[in-house]
């Protein structure tokens, strides 16, 4: 069978990981693009700004003190960080005359006739472009430098007015799209993507690849899959990877090999690809580099030895030598001859780690008596292979070798498996509508693999989810969903655990960090802001938040029901505005009967109160009631209720607002 073939540079640089981008080397022409150029400095410390001497010489950067024209004040502005190292154009001098300042060592002077020069250099570390310039300037700098998509680095265009950035060579493998919009995003242009597949919400193949940390080579199948994709048509998949992380949105799993091998082609992961068998042009074979090998062994352990273990332990685990991505161990066992000369000869980096770290998690595995001793902690290579992999999830070494290898327990070596982990991300969705929903967690659902909530915010995001698997939660089994977003980004998932609202208000934000501070430190977690019920409804009553207020749930499933009561009452006697959460149920009739007596008693009858059911969302019912009149107001679980101070006051057409003490 004929195979479209790369060179190893190429398919290195396919599975780098795009979440952090190369230094940006940003090429403009005018005034206006060095300004532009300028703003990308502040938010990127590692960019460099490249343009003509005699402009960046009339446009020195700014001084990092300005003077306020209105107070006549200085104002120390924003310490900019510099390159620990500036890329060398050594064919390009700086003017002896060029003005000293704390940007000097990331502008670039391009003098007549180096533009040329200075993009090809670039271009050919892999650093990703960006022209501040015409599209035409950009194609012919760039000339005959493209080569192959899956080793071309980003590059983009953009207007130097900052209206548009438009993602020009590498949308995918480079991460040109991905860029395209983190430009857009930091400068406010809009960014212009033309992939095929990005518009129609697929997940193309060499997106797959990159996903799962595999090299792709079968370029001519991929583009014929992706096509059919965008045609509706599902992908097939076999696979036969330990821990497969989840599948997008038309790729479908045949759990069959020979099922799979009768039908029309598709996509092969892992190990057992027969190449022989299969016509040109039809299949695609992914071979994934995600794998973490945790080694224990005793010194002196010879290559030969471990060579034969670890062929027959992968052979069992269905893995070859070139799904892994490097070797982890003790940062004593570093040092051992025969594990140097493993990771020289196999092309794995050797990872080490303290003893006072992998002490800090060795009791989430297996103690052994015989490292305790040997090492000074109980377990060498689970937890070595779980720092290295950022907290996969770990294919423990089973006693007696599960690979049938009794000499690899005669000689004291261990391996354990981890794949690469993800990560979650908790994401408060709004109060419903879409465009409440903030450009950042809007971002993190496209970027995400999974979506995990409870099944009324899941189905919310229905318009919006594309290619990602979404699993629908039931009401109390948050525990539940949280310990399962932890396990699936420690399978390599990037994970997004939605709340309605804010997630860190009566969400799911605590939750999770909990359970990932005794379950899985290792996983990263970033918790995004949304609008708040409480906020949401407050917006449609006028403005009664204008002052402090407590917010009080009256749910008392996780929480006492005295101490809610203690807590509304110091509310309401000290003055806050009280915004209601939860306020009644079916089951729960008393406690709102109860809340509301005793905020009788304590505040004035004609205190106003606003009533939101479904704030900001579909069937939304707005009402506002005097507090001795609230008994007669609908309230259910999805209703807010605010209750006023003694300063708030209705206006005339209805709006409530609680002055905020400004001197009209």
């Amino acid at each position: 069978m004929k195979q479209e073939t790369q060179s190893q540079s190429q398919i290195q640089s396919q599975i780098r990981s795009q979440a952090q981008f190369l230094p940006l080397q940003i090429f403009t022409f005018t005034q206006r693009g060095i300004t532009l150029g300028r703003e990308l400095l502040t938010h990127d410390p590692q960019t460099t700004l490249h343009a003509p001497a005699h402009l960046l010489q009339e446009s020195p950067p700014p001084s990092p003190q300005e003077v306020s024209p209105s107070t006549g004040e200085t104002t120390l502005q924003k310490e900019v960080p510099l390159l620990s190292e500036t890329p060398a154009f050594s064919e390009i001098p700086a003017s002896p005359e060029t003005p000293v300042s704390e940007n000097s060592t990331r502008e670039n002077f391009l003098l007549e006739g180096t533009a040329a020069t200075a993009v090809a250099q670039a271009f050919e570390k892999g650093q990703p472009l960006l022209f501040i310039a015409a599209t035409g300037i950009a194609l012919r700098l760039l000339q005959q430098l493209p080569r192959h998509k899956g080793s071309d680095p980003a590059v983009l265009v953009m207007d130097d007015t900052g209206r548009h950035v438009i993602s020009l060579l590498s949308g995918h493998l480079g991460g040109a799209n991905a860029l395209a919009r983190e430009v857009a995003r930091l400068t406010g242009a809009r960014p212009v993507i033309t992939t095929a597949s990005d518009n129609s919400n697929v997940l193309a193949v060499d997106q797959l690849a990159q996903r799962l940390h595999a090299p792709l080579t079968h370029w001519t199948a991929a583009k014929k899959w992706t096509a059919a994709a965008l045609e509706g048509r599902p992908i097939p998949v076999y696979s036969s990877e330990p821990l497969l992380p989840a599948l997008p949105a038309g790729y479908q799993l045949v759990e069959d090999k020979d099922t799979f091998l009768k039908g029309p082609g598709g996509i092969w992961i892992g190990t057992g690809f027969p190449e022989e068998q299969l016509s040109e042009g039809a299949w695609v074979h992914l071979l994934p580099r995600r794998w973490v090998l945790g080694v224990g062994c005793r010194k002196n352990t010879t290559l030969e030895a471990l060579e034969n273990a670890l062929e027959a332990f992968l052979e069992h685990h269905q893995l070859s030598s070139d799904s892994l991505a490097a070797l982890a161990t003790i940062d004593l066992k570093t040092r051992e001859p025969g594990l140097q000369a493993l990771a020289e000869k196999w092309e794995l980096s050797l990872q080490g780690h303290s003893p006072e770290a992998i002490a800090v998690v060795q009791h989430h595995f297996p103690a052994s008596a015989k490292a305790a001793e040997a090492v000074g902690v109980t377990a060498v290579s689970s937890p070595a292979a779980w720092l290295s992999s950022g907290g996969g999830t770990c294919l423990l070494p089973e006693e007696p070798p599960a690979d049938g290898n009794p000499a690899r327990a005669a000689a004291g070596i261990t391996f354990t498996l981890a794949p690469l982990a993800g990560s979650v991300t908790v994401a408060g969705i709004g109060p419903g509508l879409p465009e409440h929903m903030t450009p950042a967690v809007a971002q993190a659902l496209t970027d995400s693999h999974v979506v995990i909530g409870y099944h009324t915010y899941t189905r919310r995001l229905a318009p919006l989810v594309t290619h990602q698997q979404v699993i629908h939660g039931t009401m109390r089994r948050e525990t539940q969903r949280c310990r399962q977003a932890l396990e699936l980004a420690a399978q390599g998932n990037r994970v997004l655990l939605v709340s309605s609202g804010d997630a860190g208000v009566y969400g799911m934000a605590g939750l999770l960090l909990e359970l990932q501070e005794q379950e899985a430190p290792l996983i990263p977690v970033e918790i995004l802001p949304g609008v708040t019920a409480a906020t949401a409804a407050a917006a449609r009553l006028g403005a009664p938040l204008m002052q402090d207020y407590a917010t009080i749930s009256l749910s008392d499933h996780l929480t006492p029901w005295q101490d809610i009561l203690d807590r509304l009452k110091a509310a309401a006697a000290t003055g806050f505005v009280i915004a209601l959460y939860n306020p009644k149920s079916r089951e729960r009739v008393r406690q709102w009967e109860e809340a509301v007596a005793l905020l009788q008693q304590t505040l004035p009858p004609e205190t106003p109160v606003g009533v939101v059911t479904r704030a900001q969302n579909t069937g939304e019912v707005t009402g506002t009631w005097p507090l001795s009149q609230l008994l007669e107001a609908p309230v259910d679980m999805q209703t807010v209720v605010i209750i006023g101070n003694r300063s708030t006051r209705l206006r005339r057409d209805g709006r409530m607002v609680t002055p905020r003490g400004y001197t009209l």
